[in-house]
């Protein structure tokens, strides 16, 4: 009964909290100042944080200690000031009356809110990051102690848990690893990489962060998860180096934390594997470590420690959906996060993704195009086609609840517009006498998905000549047996279809797309549904039968 009691409790604050955060968006919405909290989201990208700037301890950023600051930035940006985390708590305050911002945020980020305008309560938010700051600490000592333990045991097995050439990729899931169909092929990263010609040659394995992972091949080349980017320590003297860091390290950061020096306490856990990477034989790192846009801005600080011991690393796109829609007001959109990031290398898909990157981080960035680089799969294999098969992709739209969180000014990847870019792309295959295959990227979840655009698919299924697909499916094997492609506005299964040889087009069916937009990649950009049909006809209809 008690239980019963809480949960109706916090379900009730949870309606609460949504409908005034809901009337905070309304407010700026109507008010014409929504691009504020875009505003505050930059701000937060480029400023310094100036309270850190000079007092940071090699001790704990090592061979990162020249960008000390930026990497507390980053870690901020992708931790703290997600944006439907800071623009959820910025907009509550705005729809509850007389009523400030709660949220853990620093005291410089503090003053930064304060200065675009909102309000912020410095009490809360203060104790709030507190204990955000108290339980990062408390999690850095776990990773202190779990490298110790796993080294210790590794030291009284007498094993060598090492590998003498390997590559190891950050921020993996299940599905990035390789899944060979019927057809013998898998087309995910590892896979990739395994096929590019500027890959590091002689490999004894990939890696990946998957500690628990099946082990599994690509090409005859072992995929393995490891639970840290190096190895954990064979060697007592080593190990015995590592908990005397340790142990001044966490003295540290508590001594600092208690006289409101937080940042040592924030990055206690990356500084562990940053001194695990450190400390480790300089034969036992990987040749290099990747880093996908997931990881946006934050650059790990062993990775600083990896690089001065020769080790590579490498900052790769699976996509290139990465930029706002051109507008023709002199008013754009800025993007945030980007600015902050500091890699040594990039890999993108084309020159237009090489001209966003230095337009982000500057003219001398390191930036290599490479092509379309495959990253996720799965073991499904795509049905047999009917001649004349058109592939459509869309981009889902979430419940308003969430999408008015990302406080975006142009209202484009919402259920109307998804709607209609679907039942006229279907109308003008159909009236060709082509059949449609939809595959949507991700399985429908109704806590998150738009209900309307659920029931939408709900009916595409029962639609003649319309042939719905499992979202796990390879989109690169759905493509290759396409007779051609039409996406949504700036998906990337766009430029894969170009890639592959087959007619590929962005559809607008709103006219808010500018044609000369550089987002697009220079594939054509068809506005309105008389402009799909004549595209339609005029590369599909011509093509022979197979």
């Amino acid at each position: 009964m008690l239980t019963g009691s809480i949960k109706a409790l916090i379900a009730k604050y949870g309606r609460q909290r949504l409908v005034r955060t809901m009337r905070g968006y309304q407010s700026l919405k109507q008010s014409g100042e929504i691009s504020r909290l875009n505003a505050l989201q930059y701000a937060l990208t480029v400023t310094e944080l100036r309270s850190c700037i000079g007092r940071c301890s090699r001790l704990i950023f090592g061979a990162g200690a020249n960008n000390a600051e930026l990497s507390i930035r980053q870690f901020l940006m992708v931790r703290v000031s997600a944006v439907v985390k800071l623009n959820g708590a910025v907009l509550h305050a705005l729809g509850t009356p007389d009523s400030s911002v709660y949220h853990y945020i620093p005291p410089d980020w503090q003053d930064l809110l304060r200065g675009h305008g909102f309000k912020v309560s410095s009490f809360w938010c203060s104790l709030a990051w507190h204990g955000f700051v108290a339980i990062r600490f408390a999690k850095g000592i776990v990773n202190i102690a779990q490298i110790a333990l796993a080294s210790a045991l590794q030291i009284i097995r007498r094993t060598q848990d090492t590998l003498a050439n390997y590559v190891f990729f950050d921020a993996m899931a299940s599905n990035n690893l390789p899944q060979s169909g019927t057809d013998g092929c898998s087309q995910e990263i590892f896979s990739w990489y395994e096929k590019w010609s500027g890959r590091v040659t002689n490999l004894d394995a990939l890696c990946h962060g998957i500690y628990d992972a099946e082990p599994t091949a690509t090409n005859k080349i072992p995929v393995v998860g490891m639970r840290w980017p190096v190895p954990p320590l064979a060697d007592t003297w080593l190990l015995i180096r590592f908990l005397i860091w340790s142990a001044i390290a966490t003295c540290l950061a508590l001594f600092d934390l208690l006289r409101g020096r937080w940042w040592h306490a924030l990055m206690l856990g990356d500084a562990a594997t940053a001194a695990l990477v450190r400390i480790q034989p300089a034969a036992n790192l990987a040749q290099e470590y990747l880093f996908t846009q997931s990881r946006l801005c934050h650059r790990p600080l062993y990775t600083y420690e990896a690089e001065q011991r020769g080790a590579k690393a490498t900052f790769y796109f699976y996509s290139t959906n990465s930029e706002p829609f051109a507008r023709p007001s002199v008013h754009q959109t800025k993007l945030c996060g980007w600015q902050a990031m500091n890699w040594p290398r990039y890999l993108v898909w084309d020159d237009y993704q090489v001209e966003f990157v230095r337009k982000m981080v500057g003219e001398s960035a390191m930036v290599s195009i490479v092509g379309p680089i495959w990253f996720s799969t799965s073991a499904i294999e795509p049905p047999q086609l009917p001649e004349r098969t058109i592939a459509v992709f869309d981009v889902q739209p979430v419940r308003m609840s969430f999408y008015r969180l990302l406080a975006q000014e142009i209202d484009y990847y919402v259920p109307s517009i998804s709607v209609q870019f679907l039942t006229d792309s279907f109308n003008c295959i159909q009236s060709i006498g082509a059949q449609m295959l939809f595959k949507r990227k991700r399985h429908l979840n109704s806590k998150y998905h738009h209900p309307s655009y659920i029931q939408l698919i709900e009916r595409m299924g029962r639609w003649d000549k319309m042939i719905t697909i499992d979202p796990d499916t390879s989109a690169y094997k759905l493509i290759e047996k396409c007779s051609a492609v039409i996406s949504m506005p700036f998906t990337s299964t766009a430029l894969i279809a170009r890639e592959l040889g087959k007619p590929s087009c962005f559809y607008d069916p709103t006219g808010m797309i500018q044609r000369d937009d550089r987002a697009a990649h220079g594939i054509p950009i068809m506005i309105g549904r008389n402009e799909l049909q004549a595209w339609l006809e005029a590369v599909v209809l011509p093509m022979p039968t197979r």
